[in-house]
């Protein structure tokens, strides 16, 4: 067999191994948690989280939302705070439909939108 018969099938080898490689991963990032997507904004969050906490064991309550120093809100910021005082949440978002929220109520991160758990949802009279 000549070199070059050899180089050539060598080549083609290799090509259909790594189609099938390419195959298999696009296979498998439908079965990925959306959260492994952001895990640096979670892992953001999660520090947040214990700073929160750690304000209420010194102080006894949450910290306001309007005057908290702990996350920095602002348009170029993906992260939210809401609290009463007695209980809190912590949220990203990212890109148009990508949110993630933390509650003390619930003390786990959930995928979606929407108010605070603890807020009044009725409107106003």
């Amino acid at each position: 067999m000549s070199r070059i018969a050899r180089y050539v099938r060598m080549t083609l080898g290799s090509m259909l191994l790594l189609a099938l490689l390419l195959l298999l991963i696009a296979a498998s990032l439908p079965n990925i948690p959306r959260s492994w997507w952001y895990w640096s904004y979670m892992r953001q969050g999660e520090s947040y989280v214990s700073e929160i906490e750690k304000f209420k064991t010194e102080h006894g309550y949450y910290p306001d939302e309007n005057t908290q120093k702990i996350i920095e809100i602002s348009e170029s910021k993906p992260y939210f705070y809401e609290s009463d005082g007695k209980q809190y949440c912590v949220r990203f978002s990212v890109g148009l439909d990508d949110t993630y929220r933390y509650c003390s109520i619930t003390q786990k991160w959930t995928y979606g939108g929407g108010p605070a758990p603890f807020r009044d949802n009725e409107a106003p009279k």
